[in-house]
């Protein structure tokens, strides 16, 4: 799974440092901008397929059963997404165009929630050179595609289009693939309640989850401008290379969660415990390249995004914070307690919506990066520490 991303996020840093040259700080910001709006609600339209499908082949669900599943649930929640999507652009984004919103929505509900599928099917199966062949592919695709945009010298709206063709291309060849090696999907229509049921909770604490990225960036669209929404986007952006290792270790084990959960919120932190110090480890390490090579990245991205540099330093304390704060909440999950984790997330997105809001109208990119550290740190400490107590107090007294 790390070959797989490695290859990928290689593949994307020079699509990212592309797209920065041709749409400059300002196109940038306005696409990261109408994109985080996507992001959030994404897991909505997922309703916590990647896990679902991860728990139910896990415990001897049919593959054709589970990705039935969890196709059936996509094709209901995608429709109400999108005009979802359309409300949200009207009231938080005014003059931003519908036409970028739907070709980037388009990506977000549809072709990036296939290949999710694909991925947590390949995790459960215990088949993650897949993954590695699809992140390669999906790399390379999205490469085509901004070489398309650098050959024309492409506006924001090109790129929308060409974003939600390359996401479309290779969600469908996931599909395929899932169809030719187990067979034509398959769902069962009586248990879409309970499964809307279960899903919601993972929606909740995904949208939470990813909003802790994306919605500084729609704060910042509304106060400030779209030339600081770029300038955060671009560091962030950067920032997210380093959890590359992380992730990879975190989603090649996942299924051990839900094993070890099955016997208790304790055996499943015991997991989360095991991974702290290599990951504190690497962190460290981690942050410190990004801190040394800040200035040679912001001008590898080039005019306009001078600031990025400081941006980039002032967010590499949260590869510490949030890498070690993803076992901890997978822990919650494993063990059955995603109500739980849903609730801090939820939690610590109310946090962050309010330090952005009162601090990213003076302080611009700096307030988002000061809110981002702070809202995961709670969260951090949350995870460790504060939610499994509350969990083993109420165990002890049941």
């Amino acid at each position: 799974m790390l070959v797989g991303s490695g290859l990928r996020i290689g593949l994307q840093a020079i699509v990212f440092v592309i797209l920065a040259r041709v749409l400059g700080a300002t196109g940038f910001g306005s696409f990261a901008a109408i994109l985080a709006l996507c992001t959030l609600l994404a897991p909505f339209v997922e309703l916590g397929a990647y896990s679902l499908v991860v728990r139910d082949i896990a415990r001897g669900t049919a593959v054709s059963r589970a990705v039935g599943d969890a196709l059936l649930v996509a094709a209901l929640t995608t429709p109400l997404a999108f005009g979802a999507l359309l409300l949200l652009l009207l009231l938080i984004l005014p003059g931003a165009p519908w036409a970028v919103g739907l070709a980037l929505g388009g990506a977000a509900f549809v072709g990036a929630r296939l290949a999710t599928v694909f991925r947590a099917v390949c995790v459960a199966c215990g088949r993650p050179k897949l993954i590695a062949v699809m992140e390669a592919g999906q790399g390379a695709v999205q490469l085509a595609g901004v070489a398309i945009l650098y050959r024309m010298n492409g506006t924001v709206s090109m790129w929308a289009v060409l974003y939600f063709g390359q996401s479309l291309i290779v969600g469908a060849c996931c599909l395929a693939w899932l169809i030719v090696r187990w067979g034509r999907p398959r769902c069962e229509w009586g248990m879409l309640r309970e499964r809307l049921r279960d899903g919601v909770h993972f929606a909740v604490a995904l949208s939470a989850q990813s909003a802790y990225g994306d919605l500084d960036k729609t704060v910042l669209a509304r106060v400030s401008s779209f030339e600081a929404v770029g300038v955060y986007a671009a560091a962030q952006r950067v920032v997210n290379v380093g959890f590359v290792p992380v992730t990879a270790l975190l989603g090649a084990i996942y299924p051990k969660f839900f094993s070890a959960g099955e016997r208790g919120i304790g055996h499943a932190r015991a997991v989360a415990l095991k991974l702290a110090m290599p990951i504190v480890a690497y962190s460290i390490v981690a942050g410190a390249v990004l801190w040394l090579f800040a200035d040679p990245i912001a001008q590898l991205l080039g005019g306009g995004f001078g600031e990025t540099a400081g941006a980039l330093r002032g967010m590499t304390p949260l590869l510490l914070v949030q890498s070690l704060a993803y076992p901890f909440a997978d822990a919650l999950t494993g063990s059955g307690n995603q109500k739980v984790r849903s609730a801090v997330q939820v939690g610590t997105l109310a946090l962050s919506l309010g330090l952005n809001i009162a601090l990213d109208p003076h302080f611009g990119w700096r307030g988002a990066v000061t809110s981002g550290f702070i809202s995961q740190a709670v969260a951090l400490g949350t995870f460790a520490w504060g939610a499994p107590r509350l969990i083993g107090s109420r165990v002890s007294k049941g």
